[in-house]
């Protein structure tokens, strides 16, 4: 966990989680800071303007606006099953919520490519 503090106030907050056995490696990142120009540029940014997904290809990233408290469960991370036998095999069993928003927003990018190419609202 990584959290930035600027004149006393909380900014900025990061939370990495790497889980791997031999079979599987799965790694979560998830922010909740001010939009960067990085953000902006993501397609799911585009869509939303609160949260963006998959960043990279070797983890996913999830990020959510501190204005947007609604968007907060995106951020939640079931930890429950690197406890279990059968482990965590994918970012679905780690990032349940983020994984079904980046899933639909990956099906309307794909039906809807022009839109994606239009200039954000990026708010500093």
């Amino acid at each position: 966990m990584f959290m930035w503090v600027e004149s006393g106030k909380l900014v900025e907050q990061q939370q990495w989680l790497s889980y791997a056995t031999p079979k599987h490696t799965v790694v979560v990142i998830t922010e909740s800071s001010k939009p960067s120009a990085k953000l902006c540029a993501n397609d799911s940014y585009r869509l939303h303007h609160s949260f963006a997904t998959n960043f990279a290809p070797h983890h996913f990233n999830v990020w959510v606006d501190p204005n947007s408290p609604s968007d907060n469960d995106v951020l939640r991370l079931n930890i429950r099953c690197a406890t279990t036998f059968a482990g965590c095999s994918a970012v679905s069993d780690v990032a349940p919520s983020a994984w079904i928003h980046y899933e639909a927003d990956q099906a309307i990018l794909a039906s809807h490519p022009s839109e994606s190419q239009d200039t954000p609202d990026c708010r500093e």
